[in-house]
């Protein structure tokens, strides 16, 4: 996949998991983010296994995928699966302006509620909630779209 075709799909994904060394081992967790000006927002509690993980702008990894659909065979070599991921890798820090923080949680409730009379954020939302930030240093994206006319096997 091309970076800005990686991109776009980082833009339009619901979940995304962030992998990380938690106490001497890999430890992933899923989350919802948002994708705004080329870096990977999320947001946290301030105390827990991630934030400990994520102390002094850890190096992580973040990746988002979908699958298409199963490629079925009577020759299981031949089976297969259809899908979209996109992976980036940088550090994650987290964002202490905030001006940014709020506009973060903002798009982060755009993406996600399909309520068009919700209410804004209270700025003293910020005393219980920590807003983090990853930046790509590298991105990368696979597919395999399924043909035209695939239907999932019943």
């Amino acid at each position: 996949m091309e970076p800005e075709e990686a991109k776009r799909f980082l833009e339009t994904a619901s979940v995304g998991r962030l992998g990380m060394i938690s106490e001497g081992e890999p430890y992933v967790v899923p989350l919802n983010y948002v994708y705004l000006d080329d870096a990977v927002y999320f947001h946290s509690a301030p105390e827990g296994r991630k934030m400990e993980a994520l102390r002094g702008g850890a190096r992580v990894c973040f990746e988002v995928d979908v699958l298409l659909g199963i490629k079925d065979d009577i020759d299981p070599c031949a089976m297969g699966a259809y899908f979209k991921s996109a992976t980036i890798f940088g550090e994650c820090d987290r964002v202490e302006d905030p001006e940014e923080a709020l506009r973060v949680l903002e798009a982060l409730v755009d993406k996600h509620s399909r309520r068009p009379d919700r209410s804004k954020i209270p700025r003293e939302s910020l005393d219980s909630v920590v807003v983090m930030k990853v930046v790509p240093e590298h991105l990368s994206g696979k597919m395999l779209e399924a043909p035209s006319g695939f239907r999932e096997p019943v």
